[in-house]
């Protein structure tokens, strides 16, 4: 009789010590895929209230392009983390945030607020090409991204 009741103890302590590990085991899972829901929840909300457009983009000499882009959202926007990208139609190419060589690019703005335009000078290489199409595009740090096509006359 005691010799059973030593072994149902222990067999009560082996089951509530595994619910416990199994408890603990369920108790991390849940909190690691709360904080990447909740970071990930804040990261598309902080998207969902971006936008921007290129409002006008036109070359003011053969090696020098100025575009206008607007924000027209919520979320300020923080140049020197964006990246611009320019090139022939289906050939774009990254462009340096005020590098010393080009193609690079400054803007008239650090920070775009919502409402507020920013003139981005772009600086190139090579000259553009007369009745060649040119494409702009424009990724803000948080991944939105807006784009332009125009032709140089």
């Amino acid at each position: 009789m005691a010799g059973e009741i030593i072994s149902e103890s222990i067999l009560i302590i082996a089951s509530v010590t595994l619910v416990g590990v199994l408890v603990a085991g369920v108790y991390y899972s849940l909190t690691s895929i709360s904080s990447g829901m909740s970071s990930m929840s804040l990261s598309l909300a902080q998207k969902m209230t971006t936008d921007l457009k290129i409002v006008y983009v036109t070359n003011t000499s053969s090696d020098t392009v100025v575009i206008y882009l607007q924000n027209i959202g919520e979320t300020s926007i923080l140049m020197s983390s964006s990246t611009l990208f320019f090139g022939k139609v289906y050939q774009l190419q990254p462009t340096g945030y005020s590098t010393t060589s080009p193609p690079n690019w400054t803007s008239s703005v650090t920070i775009l607020s919502p409402g507020s335009t920013a003139k981005i000078t772009l600086t190139l290489p090579a000259p553009l090409q007369q009745g060649q199409y040119y494409e702009v595009m424009f990724d803000a740090q948080n991944g939105y991204e807006t784009n332009y096509v125009f032709e140089v006359m």
